[in-house]
């Protein structure tokens, strides 16, 4: 052993003692233990060789351990980044949930504003399906331009009709001759 220190000694002297021609790991452990426990005499070039090699060692680990700290804190505060932006994507997905929800309100009023006013158009020419386009209307969104609607609808039929229990209320007008109310809509009494 003592003679293959010598050579790896030389060599390293040889190339202006580089680090690169230095023990490392295992190999500079029992090299190092040799020379640490050897009674045999060893140069100043080999105890330099192992003392350079030991040196080499810690540097390397210190470095390695400074990396894996910043490799650990650089990943978490890309965790932490990531959490908020989760957090943040999160609110804005209910803002979106909540404009959409109020942007569904808005067409299904539209919509019924529209079906109201063709169901008061067609009043004249079909009271039927103005009754029917009415009462669609108010079972679709029951505001006020759909019972507005069934109000005319129900006036032009001389009807009575109840409104379902959205509003509890009664749209009143004449009961035309043979025709009874029931708790269930309209009834023919015949």
């Amino acid at each position: 052993m003592k003679r293959r220190l010598a050579d790896l000694a030389a060599e390293w002297d040889r190339n202006e003692r580089d680090e690169e021609f230095l023990l490392r790991g295992g190999r500079l452990e029992r090299y190092g233990q040799f020379a640490a426990e050897t009674s045999l005499v060893l140069s100043d070039t080999e105890r330099d060789f192992v003392t350079a090699g030991t040196d080499a060692e810690l540097r390397r680990r210190r470095r390695s351990r400074g990396l894996r700290a910043a490799v650990i804190g650089a990943l978490s505060t890309v965790a932490a980044v990531a959490v908020v932006f989760a957090f943040v994507a999160a609110g804005n997905a209910r803002k979106a949930e909540d404009e959409a929800a109020r942007a569904d309100a808005q067409a299904r009023e539209a919509t019924a504003r529209l079906l109201a006013s063709e169901a008061i158009s067609v009043l004249d020419a079909d009271p039927v399906l103005g009754l029917l386009l009415a009462i669609e209307t108010a079972d679709f969104e029951p505001g006020p331009d759909a019972l507005g609607a069934l109000q005319q609808a129900v006036d032009a039929q001389g009807l009575l009709y109840e409104i379902g229990s959205t509003t509890g209320t009664l749209v009143a007008g004449s009961i035309p001759a043979g025709i009874t109310t029931a708790p269930d809509g309209l009834s023919d009494a015949g």
